[in-house]
């Protein structure tokens, strides 16, 4: 539904394998997680929406919360935005590829796609 969370590492501890692991987003009954990344301050994080809007933010614009929080809004989703479907984190160097459900491949460089705030909707993904 658009959320992220930012918390330290350090609030994930190491468990067995038969353990279930931990939460580290509350989320509702319709939402689902898309990913996970490591992060440090100077890492851009991209937002893929389902209709091909995009976003790049800064990590550090993320407050930091504790894990199992609800998170915060990262993107302003809307019909014309779609959901979001993936998250990704990237530098201005990086080559991508995306890949729609029909299948057709399209090359994305990083550092084309504008900054945006994290209370952004983002904008229509450039491809190269």
């Amino acid at each position: 539904m658009g959320k992220a969370i930012h918390f330290p590492e350090t609030q994930i501890r190491e468990i067995g394998r038969t353990a279930r692991g931990i939460k580290g987003i509350r989320i509702s009954k319709e939402d689902e997680v898309v990913g996970m990344e490591a992060v440090s301050p100077y890492t851009q994080i991209l937002t893929v929406t389902a209709k091909g809007y995009g976003k790049r933010t800064q990590a550090s614009e993320y407050r930091i919360q504790n894990r199992g929080g609800s998170g915060i809004f990262t993107v302003k989703r809307t019909q014309k935005t779609g959901n979001v479907v993936s998250i990704k984190t990237v530098s201005d160097e990086d080559e991508l590829m995306l890949i729609s459900d029909q299948g057709k491949i399209n090359p994305f460089t990083g550092c084309r796609h504008p900054h945006s705030g994290k209370d952004d909707s983002g904008s229509k993904i450039d491809h190269t």
